[in-house]
C-alpha cells in the first residue's frame, strides 16, 4: 500500500472515485442525511476501495465535537491497579463506546490524587464529556468538579448536591445485608472494617451496617480501612486484639478482604471457622480467595455503561440531570 493509500486520501479523491460532489462525501461521512441510497452507496464503496480515514480535526471544526470522552479516577496509580472496580468500569466504558466513533480518554489524579492538571485539560475542551471515578469528600477537588464546564457523570453519587448526574449502587442497603446476613447466621457480636469515610461508598456502607446493630441491639466494634490492601491488614491486626469480641465480621471491599486474610493465615485463624466473613464487590477477588469471599455486588462494568449512556444524554441537552441506583445483592460463599 502507497504512502498516500495509508494516510493521504482526500475527500476529492473518494468524490472523484464515487461520481459525486464532494458536500455529498462530506454528507454521509459526517452521517448527516438528506443522500440518495444509490450515491451513499457509492461513497461507501469508493471509502473502503481507497482505504479513506476522516480527519478528525477537520471533522470536529465541523460537529463541534471531539468524539473524545474523559475516564476521571483521581486517585493514586497504586491504588488504580490494585483495585479491580477501576479495571471493570474501564471495560465497561470501553465496551459502551466500541460500536461508536467516540473514544475513551484515561486521566489519573497525581500521586496524592489531586486533580489540578485534569480540570485544566477539561477546560481546554479536548474531550466531550467526562465520567469520574472513585470522589472524595474534598472541598477542593468537588469545587474543581462544580465549576467545570464540561459535562461530567460519576461513578458513584457525588457529595455536592442534587444537580449532578450520576449512577450508583445501595450502598447502605449493602451495609444493611451484611449485619443482617452475619446476625442471622448466628454471629452475636460484630465487626466492620470500613473503607474510607471521606467516600459516600466508605461512609454509606458503614452507615447501613451500624444503623441495623444499633436498631437490633447487636454490639459491634469498627476499624477504619482506607479501601486497600495494606489499610486493611493495619485494621485486621488492631481488631485481632480484641478477637474474643466478634464472631462476625463485615469487610468493606473484597481488595480489603485480601488483607485481613493474609493477616488470619499469617497467626493460622480459619475463616469461617472462628468468624464469619462477609466482604463487597463479588469482584473477582471474591473467587480467588481461600477461603472464597461471600460478598456483596457492585457491579463496576454495568455501572460504567449506564455511566456512558447517560453522558451521552447529557451531551446533547447539559440542562438535564440524571440519577440512576442500582440495587445490592448478596453472593454466598465459603467465608460465611
Amino acid at each position: 500500500m502507497s504512502k498516500r493509500s495509508f494516510n493521504s486520501v482526500t475527500l476529492e479523491d473518494v468524490a472523484r472515485e464515487a461520481l459525486v460532489s464532494r458536500a455529498t462525501v462530506s454528507r454521509v461521512v459526517r452521517g448527516s442525511g438528506g443522500v440518495k441510497q444509490t450515491k451513499v452507496d457509492a461513497v461507501q464503496e469508493a471509502i473502503k476501495k481507497l482505504n479513506y480515514i476522516p480527519n478528525r480535526s477537520a471533522r470536529s471544526l465541523v460537529t463541534q465535537k471531539t468524539d473524545l470522552i474523559a475516564v476521571i479516577i483521581p486517585e493514586n496509580n497504586h491504588m488504580i491497579f490494585a483495585d479491580p472496580f477501576f479495571s471493570a468500569s474501564i471495560s465497561g466504558v470501553q465496551d459502551a463506546l466500541e460500536t461508536s466513533d467516540e473514544n475513551p480518554v484515561i486521566i489519573f489524579g497525581n500521586k496524592d490524587g489531586d486533580i489540578d492538571h485534569v480540570t485544566h485539560f477539561l477546560e481546554l475542551g479536548h474531550v466531550d464529556g467526562a465520567i469520574v471515578l472513585s470522589h472524595h469528600r474534598n472541598m477542593k477537588q468537588l469545587q474543581q468538579f462544580k465549576n467545570s464546564s464540561t459535562p461530567l457523570v460519576f461513578i458513584g453519587r457525588p457529595d455536592i448536591g442534587q444537580d449532578y448526574s450520576w449512577v450508583d449502587i445501595d450502598n447502605y442497603d449493602g451495609g444493611r445485608q451484611a449485619a443482617a446476613y452475619l446476625h442471622n447466621k448466628g454471629a452475636a457480636n460484630l465487626a466492620i472494617i470500613t473503607g474510607r469515610l471521606d467516600m459516600v461508598a466508605g461512609s454509606e456502607r458503614a452507615r447501613g451496617f451500624e444503623d441495623y446493630c444499633r436498631e437490633h441491639r447487636i454490639s459491634y466494634i469498627r476499624e477504619i480501612g482506607s479501601f486497600t490492601h495494606q489499610g486493611a491488614i493495619e485494621a485486621t491486626r488492631k481488631l485481632l486484639t480484641k478477637k474474643d469480641q466478634f464472631d462476625g465480621l463485615f469487610v468493606c471491599s473484597d481488595l480489603m478482604s485480601t488483607g485481613v486474610l493474609e493477616v488470619c493465615q499469617d497467626k493460622s485463624i480459619k475463616i469461617p471457622d472462628e468468624f464469619l466473613l462477609v466482604s463487597f464487590d463479588n469482584s473477582e477477588l471474591s473467587v480467588k480467595a481461600k477461603p472464597q469471599f461471600t460478598s456483596l455486588t457492585n457491579p463496576a462494568y454495568e455501572l460504567a455503561t449506564h455511566a456512558v449512556q447517560m453522558l451521552r444524554k447529557l451531551i446533547n441537552n447539559p440542562q438535564e440531570t440524571h440519577q440512576l441506583t442500582l440495587p445490592v445483592e448478596l453472593v454466598l460463599r465459603e467465608s460465611a
